[in-house]
């Protein structure tokens, strides 16, 4: 009697587990839509693909006001395994090859049509300009991007970092979404502090996107694929802080001329189950008051990826 019940049990989990996969699959078949272009997509064999991301990222912060304070975050090796289930695509947490302690996590769900991306990403030192030294700055962003395609039965936005689907032929198209941006800056350095009389400063804006992507497909090559792309955000909405050494806090009304700008640059290489992928990730964020401050972001991230695909 007891054994029939531990089977049933067993069996009542495995359906359970079979119907939840089974839904996930369905969920994902949506970005599966027919009515695509043969000539120019085509849906790949292979579902899994596991993968390793060397990169290198580099960022800086520039603080406008009676003078200029820039905060630069040491460039540095990090490496992370990726992984890529059709249109779902996660990295685990990367690791410092120089052990200071960076840390960095995205996630993104990519389609013909429509998708998302994500990505946090936290750094424990930075080096002053002002002051010449290096100190504890902690600096967390948070990026979030949902977009649409429009000529979504010919182009692949994720052609080169996800070849969740393939792009056979040259193809742009015009891309639109809503981005959401966020970038936390702690002064724990006391020194810095009182020179710079700065203890935090917080940005966290967003607003609507619209730029362009291209992929190139070289005619006589046609394992390599070339991607461009920019999407510039317009900030309508905005609550930003600063906040001085005593504890002062300002909350600076934005102006029109704020913005926030990804570029992408990319190329892959596809041989059988193999995909090789050099990137050039660069975000420019721009920050303007109504006051006479203003804060400049860059961040640069060059990337070498493979994945494995079966």
């Amino acid at each position: 009697m007891l054994l029939s019940v531990c089977y049933i049990a067993d069996m009542s989990a495995e359906s359970f587990l079979v119907k939840t996969w089974n839904g996930f699959n369905r969920l994902l078949d949506y970005f599966d839509e027919s009515g695509y272009d043969s000539t120019y997509i085509e849906l790949p064999k292979y579902r899994w693909a596991p993968g390793t991301e060397l990169s290198s990222i580099f960022s800086s912060v520039s603080i406008h006001g009676d003078s200029t304070v820039r905060f630069t975050e040491p460039a540095e090796l990090t490496w992370k395994l990726k992984h890529q289930y059709r249109y779902l695509g996660f990295s685990f947490p990367s690791i410092s090859l120089k052990k200071t302690g960076r840390y960095y996590f995205d996630l993104g769900l990519t389609g013909r049509k429509w998708g998302f991306k994500t990505y946090i990403e936290q750094a424990l030192q930075a080096r002053c300009s002002k002051l010449g030294m290096t100190g504890d700055v902690t600096q967390t962003s948070f990026y979030a991007n949902v977009y649409y395609v429009f000529n979504n039965k010919r182009f692949v936005y994720s052609a080169c970092e996800g070849r969740d689907i393939i792009q056979k032929k040259s193809a742009g198209s015009l891309i639109v979404g809503v981005t959401y941006y966020v970038r936390h800056i702690a002064i724990l350095d006391t020194v810095f502090q009182k020179v710079l009389n700065l203890k935090e400063v917080m940005i966290n804006n967003g607003g609507p996107s619209v730029g362009y992507g291209h992929n190139f497909v070289p005619r006589n090559h046609k394992n390599w694929v070339i991607h461009a792309s920019i999407t510039p955000t317009l900030t309508v909405f905005s609550r930003n802080s600063i906040k001085t050494a005593d504890d002062q806090k300002e909350n600076p009304s934005y102006s029109l001329l704020s913005a926030l700008t990804p570029m992408r640059l990319a190329a892959t290489y596809s041989y059988k189950h193999n995909d090789f992928c050099l990137g050039l990730s660069y975000l420019m964020s721009t920050t303007g008051y109504k006051s006479s401050r203003s804060i400049d972001i860059t961040e640069r991230q060059f990337s070498f990826l493979y994945r494995f695909r079966f």
